[in-house]
């Protein structure tokens, strides 16, 4: 067997190891932090920065809820795929309409499918399926690069198979995932996920229970506010 075809069938599994090590990890951390209360750096941003991160990106759920989380994300980071699918969804099961959440890019250059992935978000968003293109990427986020990009959007639901086709087809930068990626840098964010909620910025991404912790405290706050 020549390097060339060894290489492509090492790489592929590779990428799922490291894809097994990082989510058990994170899993354990959930586990361990059940009984240890996580404490978390915030930074409040001025009212100028938060009307900037809440001008581009796109929107699950309501964009009036009374909280308003962003997470700027990267489709093939393991920790984006964890607080997707576990904090953020819990969060969303809990709270029902009074949490929206305000997805922004930030493809890192070091995952290699990240940004054909957002490239791919954006194309999605113009038939109306960007939430359940996100849900289906972080759900089945090892097969990126694995499985076309096309099947993703077939979770999705995408019914235009030649308008994604076409729209997929370029090759040059997506002006929405770069204003989003610049956004990112311009709040010094420590990487990805960087999130915000009601105008607050996390130093580090925190635990479910944390998360919802700190969900929970500025739904109340924003509910005093609003009497």
């Amino acid at each position: 067997m020549s390097d060339r075809r060894l290489g492509a069938l090492i790489i592929p599994v590779v990428q799922a190891i490291c894809v097994v090590i990082v989510t058990v990890a994170i899993v354990r951390h959930e586990f361990f932090s059940a009984n240890t209360r996580q404490s978390i750096a915030t930074t409040k941003l001025s009212q100028a920065q938060w009307r900037g991160v809440l001008a581009g990106g796109h929107w699950m759920g309501s964009p009036k809820a009374l909280v308003t989380v962003v997470e700027f994300g990267d489709f093939q980071c393991p920790a984006c795929r964890v607080f997707s699918t576990v904090s953020l969804r819990g969060v969303r099961a809990k709270y029902g309409d009074s949490v929206g959440v305000l997805f922004r890019h930030w493809p890192l250059a070091y995952h290699e499918h990240a940004y054909a992935a957002a490239r791919a978000s954006e194309c999605v968003a113009a038939e109306g399926s960007f939430e359940r293109f996100f849900d289906a990427v972080y759900d089945k986020q090892d097969s990126l690069g694995l499985r076309p990009i096309e099947a993703f959007a077939r979770d999705a639901g995408v019914q235009d198979s030649s308008a994604f086709a076409t729209c997929n087809a370029s090759k040059l930068p997506v002006e929405a995932i770069e204003v989003d990626r610049k956004e990112a840098l311009s709040l010094h964010g420590s990487g990805t996920p960087t999130i915000i909620v009601n105008g607050v910025q996390l130093g580090g991404v925190p635990d479910s229970i944390a998360f919802d912790e700190l969900v929970g405290k500025a739904l109340k706050a924003a509910i005093r506010n609003s009497k």
